[in-house]
């Protein structure tokens, strides 16, 4: 593969070119790796610079397939590529610091790191515009500039790799990554 174009500088983030639909094609959160599947990730602007942050995701059960939902609001933190997450509903109390590690140029994948929670253990995703996993030598690719920092290489170590997330019930496969 040619070198991947990808862009890390706080500075050359964008917040309004990051909102809309991420589909999460990858992650080391195992809850994607269970009995959840398809898992999205819709952010909207807000007036007051914060933003929205819906969780979608759908759950088969012997009924059919149930589509779910975790809402929270985001707030920028002190560098522009960190937010922090708060629930809504019952999960006011729960929150949860988020950085985007890396991002293509285009805004057609990014890579997302999130802090533990009382439900979630720390980790990352990898997003991407389009449903589905990535080629794997483009994830092979990404991986290898976000895991160069040793903070996120031991973290994904510890989780056992990068996954590729749920799209049916019964399917997953897991990376050679880690």
């Amino acid at each position: 593969m040619a070198d991947l174009a990808f862009e890390q500088n706080p500075s050359a983030f964008s917040k309004e070119k990051f909102m809309g639909t991420w589909h999460v094609a990858h992650s080391t959160l195992a809850m994607w790796r269970k009995d959840k599947f398809r898992p999205r990730i819709v952010y909207g602007a807000l007036p007051d610079g914060r933003w929205t942050d819906e969780v979608l995701y759908e759950v088969a059960s012997g009924k059919g397939v149930t589509e779910k939902n975790i809402t929270g609001i985001d707030s920028s933190l002190e560098k522009a590529t960190r937010f922090r997450w708060r629930g809504n509903g019952l999960l006011w109390l729960v929150k949860c610091d988020c950085e985007v590690l890396a991002w293509d140029p285009e805004w057609q994948w990014c890579v997302v790191e999130f802090g533990k929670t009382p439900f979630t253990d720390s980790g990352i995703d990898v997003y991407s515009r389009i449903e589905g996993p990535l080629p794997q030598e483009k994830l092979d690719a990404i991986l290898a500039v976000v895991l160069k920092e040793p903070r996120i290489a031991d973290m994904v170590k510890a989780v056992g790799g990068v996954h590729t997330t749920l799209r049916r019930p019964d399917t997953v496969t897991q990376t050679g990554c880690m």
